[in-house]
């Protein structure tokens, strides 16, 4: 595990035992030391240890809900949002565990709380519109489904116009049929809005994946993967010391993203930071002993500090 190394160095207790089943994807045994950690009078690693409590209840809360255990999600959720109430994505999330449990209001509140820190977040809008009709009224879903067709991403657009003219002729049956339909296929926005990144890296257009991905962080700052590209961005730009501050954010959220552990160290080789490189380009191999990348870095390392 990436962490191994990590958790020699750290003192025992519930802040390791919570980096040990986080590192591992035991998201409610990492929620419970994390807790405990807290709990305690004092710590050097509280601030360390409130921002992974918080990732810990996002994902338990995220299995929970695919698993059909709503109840849990919304518990775990809640707690969430009370150490990051500026995750929209998480608002949108508790709404869809509250719909599941039939509280309805609560739901549509909670994707007005979405939508209040991202006005063009279509998914929680659509969710809106499930919640609506729920509810009964059949004319405030079809507001915002129109309102959702209008932020959609381009790609959207027609199915969005679509779905809206469906509701717009159906009967209620027929209108939860249509948006069920269109919610199972539509990829969320934040895969488009991925994609729309990693193209623009691929064509070496850095400013605008520089300005999707920054986009993208102030609503869903704890994905490891926007991080990633984000430092991606940077470094393609030449921007090394953002680059490796993104890597960094990317593997305190991950600290199994070895991509993310690569490129760091790559980085770090450029900025001639050499004794930072070799450390995370160490722990690499480990996790991958015959990547040519971590091993052509790891030579070109030697050649540098033994020249």
């Amino acid at each position: 595990m990436f962490l191994r190394q990590l958790l020699r160095f750290l003192p025992g207790g519930p802040y390791t035992e919570g980096l040990r089943a986080y590192d591992v994807g035991d998201y409610a045994a990492a929620r419970r030391a994390f807790r405990a950690y807290l709990a305690l009078p004092e710590g050097r690693y509280r601030d360390k240890a409130a921002f992974h409590l918080c990732e810990s209840c996002i994902q338990a809360g995220e299995h929970a809900l695919d698993e059909g255990r709503a109840q849990e999600a919304v518990d775990f959720l809640r707690e969430a949002l009370t150490l990051h109430p500026e995750y929209a994505d998480v608002h949108n999330k508790l709404g869809e565990a509250l719909l599941q449990l039939g509280s309805r209001d609560e739901a549509s509140a909670s994707f007005h709380d979405a939508l209040a820190r991202n006005p063009r977040f279509y998914r929680a809008r659509l969710n809106l519109a499930r919640a609506l009709l729920a509810g009964g009224d059949s004319a405030a879903a079809i507001d915002a489904l129109v309102e959702m067709q209008r932020v959609c991403p381009p790609l959207l657009k027609g199915q969005a116009a679509e779905l809206v003219r469906q509701c717009r002729e159906g009967d209620v049956a027929q209108m939860q049929a249509a948006i069920e339909q269109f919610t199972g296929a539509a990829p969320s926005e934040l895969d488009l809005r991925r994609a729309q990144a990693l193209e623009a890296i691929q064509r070496g257009d850095n400013g605008l994946a520089v300005s999707i991905l920054a986009g993208l962080l102030e609503s869903h700052g704890q994905y490891a993967d926007l991080h990633h590209l984000l430092g991606l961005a940077y470094g393609n730009a030449g921007m090394l010391d953002d680059a490796i501050l993104e890597f960094r954010r990317a593997l305190e959220l991950n600290p199994r993203l070895n991509k993310a552990r690569i490129n760091l160290g790559v980085s770090l080789l450029e900025a001639a930071r050499y004794t930072e490189a070799g450390a995370e380009l160490r722990l690499a191999e480990e996790a991958e002993p015959c990547n040519p990348l971590v091993l052509n870095a790891l030579r070109e390392l030697t050649t540098l500090t033994e020249a």
